[in-house]
């Protein structure tokens, strides 16, 4: 860095926002117009130089005008550090979640309204041939300010294309191994199937659930002490509970017919939702 604590000549960090396998992201102010925004940073030494390749996501949304997905500000390296530098947003689902409701379900309609926008984020992703594979709730962060309302989707390093480069779907494999966070990865990734939009949809149901039952309730369901496999029935038995929101039991079964290469009707599963 040419200053200690500034990067790109111009954005001071100042604490710590999360860190992942290949890098963190930071606070950072503008030096010069006080703006606060989130520096990602990644070591040019990474086995997997994903940070690039996250920034063109970005930067490819931000071209289609989707709402929902932060401002890429700038992108660069600077001495060993690759950087991405965008727009700062607020708590994550998860963060909101303990913060606001740990003992309680979270009302009903916000976790309808919450869950229409996360269809929607997926929708537009999946419109580019896209799929994110780790839908969770500390990749769905709501907006700052007059954004406070929206969430936001985030955290693109593996998001992978669905689509083969004349078009046409890539075919499905077997045998494949987990891709996600496994208390939020769809019943096909735990048999080892390759995922596809579908998957996607899944796990937002999941990060319904989560919303909606007490946290206490949602860890005594996906026990520490379980292994992949209880997992994975807890998943399934889920599609009968009756102790949850009705909608999102019969999204979950929604999710089960769904076709590895079929289109979801992103439409018909915002309906569901919007009923009361």
């Amino acid at each position: 860095m040419q200053e200690q604590n500034i990067i790109a000549g111009k954005y001071r960090l100042s604490g710590m926002i999360g860190s992942g396998c290949f890098g963190c992201i930071m606070k950072g102010t503008n030096v010069r117009t006080k703006e606060e925004v989130a520096v990602k940073i990644e070591k040019a030494s990474a086995p997997m130089k994903l940070l690039k390749r996250e920034t063109q996501i970005y930067i490819l949304l931000s071209k289609q005008h989707s709402t929902g997905f932060p401002t890429i500000k700038t992108f660069g390296k600077d001495g060993d550090l690759f950087y991405m530098v965008m727009e700062l947003l607020g708590a994550s689902l998860s963060s909101f979640k303990r913060m606001n409701a740990q003992d309680l379900s979270l009302p009903a309609s916000m976790v309808r309204k919450v869950g229409i926008q996360i269809i929607d984020r997926l929708q537009q992703l999946h419109a580019t041939g896209l799929i994110h594979r780790d839908i969770k709730p500390d990749n769905l962060l709501f907006g700052i300010g007059r954004k406070s309302h929206i969430v936001h989707l985030i955290d693109f390093g593996f998001c992978k294309s669905y689509l083969l480069p004349d078009g046409s779907h890539v075919q499905q494999e077997v045998g494949k191994t987990i891709v996600g966070t496994v208390n939020f990865i769809s019943v096909n990734m735990h048999n080892g199937l390759s995922l596809s939009r579908r998957d996607d949809i899944e796990s937002a149901v999941y990060v319904m659930i989560y919303l909606f039952l007490p946290l206490n309730n949602w860890e005594t369901l996906f026990s520490k002490g379980l292994n992949e496999l209880e997992v994975k029935d807890v998943k399934i038995a889920l599609q009968h509970d009756v102790t949850i929101m009705p909608a999102l039991v019969q999204l979950l079964r929604e999710c089960a017919q769904m076709k590895y290469e079929g289109m979801p009707d992103y439409d018909g599963l915002k309906q569901i939702l919007a009923q009361e």
